[in-house]
């Protein structure tokens, strides 16, 4: 249960979201902590899991660090006078998109998300986007079909909105075929928070145009 797997449905385009990697990544994240995971499951019921992982009282020295604080090199919040970033969460995974939301709102970016392919390409012609994170396996339209379709109706508008494709596959060719089929940037997953602030930062400064339109609930 533990062992990282695919689908069987292996193709852009599938009716059912998921890597297969979440529980092989826990297994192995608490492994480096020196902890555990187990599982108890009944059909027809439900599935419990459980981690241990061993923790030292740690002494406090000196000040405190604020739990908002963020370093100068990732923080995505915009400089005294400058309007707050919108970016559009492409990414049919509830569990990525919740949490990987909620970390980019800490970095006091505003942030709507998308379940699927046919909604970002819905979301993205409502304007004011700044950069557009794209899983590429989603449902209804993938991640490669539904840049292809921004990139259509921007030809029209005369615009172009930074697109960072988000995808587990990892080979150099898997991030070509990304840049070809028209996005700008490539991030591998399980997501690498860091030098994904960085390369979203790098793609705003590049394109510091961008309507603000009003928000939509989010995530």
């Amino acid at each position: 249960m533990f062992r990282a797997f695919s689908q069987v449905d292996a193709s852009h385009s599938r009716s059912f979201g998921g890597a297969g990697l979440g529980l092989a990544i826990s297994r192995g994240i608490l492994q480096l902590m020196g902890g555990t995971i187990s599982c108890q499951s009944e059909q027809g019921v439900g599935s419990t899991f459980t981690f241990i992982i061993p923790l030292a009282q740690a002494e406090c020295r000196g000040a405190l660090i604020p739990s908002g604080s963020r370093s100068a090199e990732t923080a995505g919040c915009a400089p005294k006078g400058e309007r707050i970033r919108r970016l559009l969460l492409a990414e049919d995974d509830a569990t990525i998109s919740e949490i990987l939301g909620v970390l980019l709102r800490r970095e006091n970016y505003q942030v709507d998300c998308a379940e699927n392919g046919l909604k970002a390409v819905e979301l993205w012609q409502q304007g004011g986007y700044d950069l557009v994170l794209m899983d590429v396996q989603m449902p209804l339209l993938n991640g490669f079909e539904a840049t292809c379709a921004i990139r259509e109706l921007e030809r029209e508008r005369g615009l172009h909105t930074p697109i960072v494709a988000m995808t587990a596959h990892a080979q150099r060719e898997d991030e070509q075929k990304c840049l070809d089929a028209g996005m700008d940037a490539y991030i591998c997953k399980p997501i690498d928070l860091p030098l994904t602030l960085q390369v979203i930062g790098n793609m705003v400064r590049q394109n510091p145009g961008g309507a603000l339109v009003p928000a939509h609930e989010g995530c």
